[in-house]
């Protein structure tokens, strides 16, 4: 699994990317095959956007539920102009399907929102309460709201 950011400005005070990818690949008799792929870029919001980055400290490839294989976690979010937080993805990779989380901060209730895809339900409960788990963890360390309304 390979985590991937342009680095579209670099200062002395941060890196500012613009599009992040994630890419899975397996060994596979001699070969690479990919197995799934995660893109996305700056949005047009207002505040506008200006970096796009994984978090590591929150990514996981862990074996959730025990089967054998690692069922991989992949979170990443955006900051605004005004260094602020504004979206926020948890991607849970499981028997390589993507159930995502979407998160958008705002201080207002009217453009705060908090979804998860239809299929989440269709995860195996240890999965589930992991990312709940980290969910939690993620409002208390980054001060997030990830609600809605």
């Amino acid at each position: 699994m390979v985590l991937g950011e342009n680095h579209k400005t670099i200062s002395k005070k941060d890196t500012l990317n613009t599009k992040i990818q994630a890419v899975c690949v397996m060994n596979d008799h001699g070969g690479f095959l990919e197995k799934w792929k995660i893109n996305d870029l700056l949005e047009d919001y207002i505040p506008k956007e200006t970096t796009i980055w994984f978090w590591t400290k929150y990514c996981s490839t862990k074996d959730l539920d025990g089967d054998g294989y690692i069922d991989p976690i992949i979170v990443y979010g955006t900051r605004t102009e005004y260094d602020e937080i504004r979206r926020v993805k948890i991607i849970t990779i499981y028997k390589n399907k993507k159930y995502v989380i979407r998160a958008v901060e705002c201080d207002l209730d009217d453009c705060r929102s908090f979804k998860k895809d239809q299929n989440w339900n269709t995860l195996p409960q240890k999965i589930k309460t992991y990312v709940n788990q980290l969910t939690e963890k993620m409002r208390k360390e980054q001060d997030l709201l990830l609600k809605n309304g």
